[in-house]
């Protein structure tokens, strides 16, 4: 039996944004409760963050920054430098979404957003915080940037896709990696 009131695309936004939501508060409620220390990459950003640059010898410095931000709100606790992990994931969940909802709809969305959140990767790198966090970020972000660009090319759209490439240059240089597909996919 088919359903006579199927729910819009614009309904699915709610219950994306409960379930990003229910992850991210069980996330950081995670966090706050681990008695875990910094790992040495992790504490190494944490002194990096003392510091602010756009570089530092051997990666970029968005991750700095980001700690730096969530430790001048919270504090320098563990959970506080840890922080940006599960917020970037849950963003990226939402960037997922709205991908998916510009490809197909509001249900595939719904399930690409929550398949995500769920994966076991994405839950073990929600608790600790490492450049590979802002890069999945950035790589989300740029696929819906893509998706939108693909849609109808124009400035605004070309100009939001490399904003994100090189914003995410900042977090890993492995962005790279998304125009160099995206210029593959053009070629194909």
């Amino acid at each position: 039996m088919t359903d006579t009131h199927p729910i819009s695309d614009r309904d699915w936004m709610r219950p994306t944004l409960l379930v990003i939501a229910a992850f991210l508060l069980l996330r950081l409620a995670t966090l706050l409760m681990s008695g875990f220390e910094l790992t040495y990459d992790e504490a190494q950003y944490w002194a990096w963050s003392r510091e602010l640059a756009f570089g530092y010898f051997t990666k970029p410095g968005l991750i700095a920054w980001l700690i730096r931000g969530t430790t001048e709100i919270c504090g320098n606790g563990v959970a506080c430098v840890r922080a940006p992990a599960p917020i970037l994931h849950a963003a990226a969940a939402w960037f997922v979404f709205l991908a998916a909802r510009r490809l197909y709809d509001g249900r595939v969305a719904f399930w690409s957003a929550l398949a995500y959140m769920a994966m076991p990767a994405v839950s073990l790198s929600s608790l600790i915080l490492n450049t590979d966090v802002p890069l999945m970020f950035f790589w989300c972000v740029g696929l819906h940037a893509t998706v939108l660009f693909l849609e109808r090319a124009s400035l605004s759209r070309a100009l939001y896709l490399a904003g994100t490439v090189a914003i995410g240059l900042n977090a890993k240089y492995a962005m790279v990696y998304l125009p160099a597909s995206l210029l593959v996919y053009f070629l194909a």
